[in-house]
């Protein structure tokens, strides 16, 4: 079962002298990662490092070791999310060089710790992947579509509600043959489409 953070959580670790200051944050989509992790940079620039690690789902994964040893830094940290089943989630750690060199195994070591501390410190729910539906109706469907929606176990991202009413919802993947089969039972005063579907 894959999990998603649900606030941005901030954990610390030093390991001799040197400071480790993990950071991790829940995602709206992949494209949000590297401006939150320039935000971290902006936050510490005085910090030699910050390794980073993104997971979206369980394929799509990123990792930077950002000059340190090349498998030091990112990948630990990304193999701390996947030990938390993480979904949707950032993390990023600044070092700051205490004076003593770790070596390759101690930053791997550290890095996955700080990382470790900040997961566990942060709220998480359970992940329910979702597919996005566009419905147009006209106005004495909407009640029903609502209700469908809800019956589903579905949200509304947004609806604009006119003689022509339309709706944005999320419907579980796992709740969609039940979603299309209702619709498609109802017929046409329901228009159903995916998103990136234009009418």
């Amino acid at each position: 079962m894959a999990n998603a953070l649900v606030e941005p959580t901030e954990a610390q670790w030093v390991v001799k002298g040197s400071k480790f200051i993990a950071y991790a944050a829940p995602l709206s989509e992949p494209e949000a990662a590297p401006p939150w992790i320039q935000s971290i940079r902006a936050l510490h620039p005085k910090a030699r490092h910050v390794g980073s690690a993104v997971r979206w789902d369980l394929e799509w994964e990123r990792w930077d070791d950002d000059g340190e040893p090349s498998g030091s830094t990112g990948r630990p940290i990304l193999h701390a999310l996947q030990s938390a089943e993480a979904v949707r989630t950032a993390v990023g750690v600044v070092r700051y060089f205490g004076g003593t060199l770790l070596g390759v195994p101690g930053l791997i070591r550290a890095y996955r710790g700080a990382a470790e501390l900040a997961l566990a410190a942060g709220v998480w729910m359970p992940f329910v992947p979702v597919q996005t539906w566009w419905v147009h109706c006209d106005y004495p469907h909407l009640s029903t579509a609502l209700r469908w929606v809800q019956a589903v176990e579905g949200t509304v991202r947004s609806q604009r509600v006119d003689s022509r009413c339309v709706l944005e919802v999320d419907i579980p993947e796992h709740m969609e043959s039940q979603w299309k089969a209702r619709c498609l039972a109802y017929g046409s005063p329901l228009q159903l489409l995916e998103t990136g579907t234009v009418l």
